[in-house]
This record gives C-alpha cells, structure tokens and sequence, in this order.
C-alpha cells in the first residue's frame, strides 16, 4: 500500500525549518522539495497539483524514477 510507504515527520520549526511549510525529503533526509502550507481548500487543489508536477520532474532525473 503506499500509505505504508510514506511517513510524516514533525520537528520544531527553527532557524532553517519554517512553521506552516510542508518539506518532502529523500530516504537520506535532504530536503528535496518545499511549499509554503495552503490555508484554503482551493489552494490545497492548486499545490497538491505542483506537488505531483514536481514529484515528477525530481523522479524523471534520478536514478530511480
């Protein structure tokens, strides 16, 4: 299932995490991706969108993807 396959961390913002941003890292923990958390249901659409667009583009250049 890929709800198996994806965690969710929650860390204390600090001097390089920001609060209300949401972070996707690599298995070795690098932030590969970031996006300001959306705050309506319209814009949750729009940055789940860019999410997958990005996804896309990160995995077409890796090595596993």
């Amino acid at each position: 299932r890929d709800r198996d396959r994806v965690s969710f961390l929650r860390l204390p913002a600090g001097p390089q995490l920001q609060a209300d941003t949401w972070y996707i890292a690599d298995p070795m923990g690098w932030v590969m991706l970031r996006y300001d958390a959306p705050h309506t249901p319209e814009e949750a659409l729009r940055r789940a969108q860019d999410v997958l667009d990005d996804l896309h583009k990160l995995l077409k250049v890796s090595r596993i993807g």
